[in-house]
């Protein structure tokens, strides 16, 4: 009796478990066809939906020399750019740029290793050229110190007093109660050294943005916010000495085909100093 009431209680567990299989299977069928993005296109896995977030999050990006844009007035180049040739900036003195700041140092140990022939190859194309110092201070001191291994590859390189510097603050390290009297310490270091042609670089978000403005002035400050579609129609931030308002441009026809960022100058911040002869 007991063996098979057994019996009955398996063969019935084994047929509710093969519905039970057989409904979930139909479930799930019907999901994976219905499924949707967030889009409302249909998702058919991890690629496609990276297909469409890349779509979504597509950058406006446009080719330098666009008058329905900004005037495109100056880019700046860092090591993202070391295959920059110099063809690509003749190009960009054709379509109208006047200016570039390369970066040349970053803390108080790092130099782009294409800064040189970066403002070689801009000084060649008839190119204003200016330099930047990516700022990572959190202190008197280290302001100091980053300053004095600017002044070094600068004098070691040769280049001129004259040259426009800016301190390119954004960098979360350097944001403080006391940023202003350590940019200060790094501006002085730099004046008692020969170069006194200073401006500062920030962005509107900057948590210590008016205190660093603060010490040069708004006329000699770089800013930087990305409108989604910059327009010749609207332009911001006349207030300041420059506006960097895209960091999606292109060169037409150049061989880097990479995006570089562009800036509008208001009051000729990037064409004073050491000119297109910055050695």
């Amino acid at each position: 009796m007991r063996t098979i009431l057994a019996n009955h209680k398996i063969a019935s567990l084994f047929l509710f478990t093969a519905s039970l299989l057989l409904a979930l299977t139909a479930s799930i069928s019907v999901a994976a066809a219905s499924d949707m993005s967030y889009t409302g296109q249909p998702y058919d896995g991890k690629e496609n939906k990276a297909k469409v977030q890349t779509k979504v999050q597509t950058a406006d990006t446009f080719k330098i020399g666009d008058s329905t844009r900004p005037s495109q007035d100056a880019i700046d180049v860092s090591s993202y750019q070391g295959n920059m040739t110099a063809n690509d900036y003749q190009i960009l003195a054709n379509k109208g740029v006047k200016s570039v700041i390369v970066k040349l140092t970053e803390g108080s140990n790092y130099t782009n290793p294409y800064a040189i022939n970066q403002m070689k190859y801009a000084s060649q194309a008839g190119l204003n050229v200016n330099i930047y110092h990516y700022a990572n201070f959190k202190n008197k001191s280290q302001a100091q110190a980053e300053a004095n291994y600017l002044i070094k590859v600068l004098k070691n390189k040769g280049i001129d007093n004259k040259i426009k510097i800016f301190a390119d603050m954004e960098s979360t390290s350097t944001q403080n109660d006391n940023v202003a009297s350590n940019l200060n310490a790094f501006w002085k270091v730099l004046k008692n050294g020969g170069y006194s042609n200073h401006g500062v670089y920030t962005y509107t978000n900057y948590l210590y943005r008016s205190a660093v403005i603060n010490t040069v002035g708004q006329k000699q400050t770089w800013i930087a916010q990305y409108p989604y579609q910059p327009s010749a129609s609207n332009l911001l931030h006349s207030e300041f000495g420059g506006w960097q308002f895209s960091q999606t441009a292109r060169i037409p026809g150049g061989s880097y085909t990479g995006d570089l960022d562009v800036s509008h100058d208001y009051t000729g911040l990037f064409t004073g100093g050491a000119g297109s002869d910055p050695f």
